[in-house]
């Protein structure tokens, strides 16, 4: 499947560091996954965060933790997103912000 193949090569990219490649290949799954396929948008976008994070793209980062929010239910996993948007906010001086997801995380952890 295309989305299954984009999202592989954005992968490959990625562990090359190969952002701008990365970027696209991930972008483009992104746009060819049905709304039934949860799972393969959920990985997308938390490899898509990571790459967005590792090429000092925040907002972007930022973004697509936002987008992974509305994918998830399963608390553990919300935890994790908080986790990160809480580490990008840092990356942004916005302190507050990230004090605020921090604190959603821990609370879901405990």
């Amino acid at each position: 499947k295309e989305c299954i193949i984009h999202q592989r090569l954005g992968n490959l990219h990625e562990s090359e560091s190969n952002w701008d490649q990365a970027i696209y290949h991930l972008e483009k799954s992104r746009e060819c996954c049905q709304e039934s396929e949860q799972k393969v948008i959920v990985s997308v976008l938390l490899s898509l965060s990571r790459v967005y994070l590792n090429a000092k793209m925040y907002d972007q980062a930022l973004l697509c933790n936002k987008d992974l929010v509305s994918h998830q239910s399963d608390s553990v996993s919300l935890a994790d997103i908080f986790h990160n948007m809480g580490k990008i906010y840092i990356k942004l001086c916005q302190y507050d912000d990230s004090m605020e997801y921090l604190n959603k995380s821990l609370s879901i952890y405990r």
